[in-house]
């Protein structure tokens, strides 16, 4: 039996990273190929030969781009691996300095146990993300744990099995409320891709089995729910 190498490569996530700056650079590339194409056949349409030729283009880089989806999907499903659970506290105290640090009010159990995948700088990382899309609403940070939390998000289709399918488990619960007629849509800013510290951290806590969805408690009163499994 042959002894593990000592040479493990980068941290799986320095590779996910090259990989999707590689697989935006191809995908863009085969959508220009898409993309002049189509407008050729339009140009040609009343030549069968040349329309012909056109389509069967759209059709490779078509199935070349989905090749490349396909054969990353499989290697982002090990994305969990590069994380090591970490405690729950952690998250929950650096939420509340950059709270206070922005003038937000926050509301936290004086103790909380159990540990979350998410590390702490990825929940101010939402945070962040959540302040510029309300501008300078006033919120309220409410923080607990709940008994059950699901694992998906509304904000992606759930027919793939990406995420990590964690069903309902005990979790740790942050609330961003605020007051509006115009609430925050999770949907809305994924269609936009100007967010893009926001999306990654969608991302990343969808993956992991968490939650950031919103929604409306009546009133005006908007609620954004971040969630993460919290294992004892």
């Amino acid at each position: 039996m042959s002894k593990p190498s000592k040479f493990s490569g980068p941290p799986l996530l320095e590779q996910m990273g090259a990989l999707c700056s590689l697989l935006a650079h191809d995908l863009a590339n085969q959508l220009c190929v898409i993309s002049g194409s189509a407008s050729f056949a339009q140009l040609v349409s009343d030549d069968p030969k040349r329309l012909a030729a056109a389509l069967e283009t759209i059709a490779r880089a078509s199935e070349v781009a989905g090749h490349a989806v396909s054969s990353f999907g499989e290697y982002r499903r090990t994305l969990p691996a590069a994380f090591v659970p970490g405690p729950a506290e952690e998250v929950v105290d650096v939420l509340a300095r950059y709270a206070n640090e922005v003038g937000w009010k926050c509301l936290r159990p004086s103790r909380i146990k159990g540990s979350v995948l998410l590390p702490p700088q990825w929940a101010v990382f939402a945070a962040r993300g959540i302040k510029v899309e309300l501008h300078s609403q006033p919120i309220v940070l409410k923080i607990r744990v709940k008994e059950r939390v699901a694992s998906g998000s509304k904000g992606f289709a759930q027919d793939d099995d990406s995420a990590r399918d964690l069903g309902n488990q005990p979790g740790l619960q942050v609330l961003f409320c605020y007051r509006s007629s115009d609430p925050l849509s999770i949907k809305n800013v994924r269609s936009r891709y100007e967010n893009l510290g926001l999306l990654a951290v969608f991302e990343m806590n969808r993956m992991l089995g968490g939650t950031l969805d919103t929604r409306t408690c009546g009133r005006g009163n908007q609620e954004i729910d971040l969630s993460l499994p919290l294992a004892e």
